[in-house]
């Protein structure tokens, strides 16, 4: 019934020579360290608090996880529909934690929204995509998720995934990103969107 999330940031300069290898192996890396840090906590929680949990990788899983995070508070989908944070921009990978109880209090956020009018405005990784994996709108799902509307993205699967299996991660949308920059772009991002309006 409930889901701790957890990211971990990829490191920026390794991201910015994507679609090049050290790019690739940096995804792998953190898909991978993440991974055992999230199962490392589930094991942690239950053998010494006797929490009923189950800790999902995040390379692929149970659950679409960036909704999980949104609602979270940790960032809003992005027109990629990947997670944007303040801090990491699109440079993070999220794996939850399911547990049977809240022991922490219930998060519900749309603070970050403002990113989805951002997002329509700049389309730099549309533009940078490739294989034009990044599609003009939003591909639509059956799934409606409280809070945030129908389940939504903007990647061509067919045209993406061969080529970031080819690259180990290709990460050229998680790159020119103006959200991937950190240092303070969040908060100038917002300032840019407040100004336009």
């Amino acid at each position: 019934n409930y889901a701790l999330v957890a990211i971990q940031e990829m490191d920026k300069e390794k991201i910015n020579t994507a679609p090049n290898l050290d790019a690739g192996e940096e995804v792998l890396a953190v898909y991978n360290s993440l991974g055992l840090a999230v199962n490392d906590i589930a094991r942690w929680l239950r053998k010494n608090y006797g929490i009923r949990c189950q800790a999902n990788h995040p390379l692929g899983g149970l659950v679409n996880t960036v909704p999980l995070a949104v609602k979270a508070g940790m960032g809003w989908c992005g027109c990629t529909g990947l997670l944007i944070t303040p801090e990491y921009g699109q440079r993070q990978r999220i794996a939850p934690i399911f547990i049977d109880a809240p022991i922490f209090e219930f998060t519900d956020s749309d603070a970050h929204r403002w990113i989805e009018e951002y997002c329509a405005l700049c389309h730099r990784c549309q533009k940078a995509c490739p294989t034009g994996a990044i599609l003009d709108h939003s591909l639509i799902g059956p799934e409606v998720i409280p809070g945030l509307g129908l389940a939504r993205t903007s990647i061509n699967r067919e045209r993406c995934y061969p080529y970031f299996n080819e690259t180990l991660g290709c990460s050229v949308c998680v790159k020119v990103c103006p959200f991937s920059r950190g240092n303070g772009a969040y908060e100038r991002l917002k300032k840019v969107l407040e100004n336009r309006k």
